[in-house]
């Protein structure tokens, strides 16, 4: 599923907040408008704005803005894991529960990792398939892939 800035205006107002309090409102501005021109694909957003910011005379400042984006993202997702140490043997089960409270506007896809430390689980999920209702009341599915 290819993601656009455009269908989530929760996403616009964060990149054009991260680039104003990076390279100023008015470069921000065009800078985001051309992103946008660009088709504003959320899956090329960090290597779009590079070149953006690049062209612009801006490279010095894209750690800073990468780092301030991420934080912005990461201030709408909330991930919780119940309990949140598991160590079974291989004859004992338990039920973990993973909570994923997504604050945007759009459905988003996320990937849950178990990493099997001591080695007693034979199997690893590298994908469970859930259903999660983000802040805009709509639900989204979550790829399911065993290996």
């Amino acid at each position: 599923m290819e993601l656009l800035a455009k269908e989530s205006p929760i996403i616009q107002k964060i990149i054009k907040e991260t680039l104003s309090s990076v390279v100023g409102e008015e470069r921000a501005e065009s800078i985001f408008n051309t992103f946008m021109l660009d088709g504003g694909r959320l899956d090329e957003l960090v290597h779009t704005m590079t070149t953006l910011l690049k062209n612009a005379g801006y490279i010095n400042e894209l750690n800073a803005f990468v780092e301030k984006l991420n934080d912005r993202f990461a201030e709408n997702v909330k991930v919780s894991v119940f309990p949140e140490k598991v160590s079974l043997p291989r004859h004992l089960s338990e039920d973990v529960s993973v909570v994923i409270e997504n604050n945007f506007d759009i459905p988003l896809v996320f990937t849950v990792i178990l990493e099997d430390k001591d080695n007693f689980l034979d199997i690893i999920y590298e994908k469970r398939q859930e259903i999660y209702t983000n802040s805009a009341g709509q639900e989204a599915i979550i790829d399911s892939n065993e290996e």
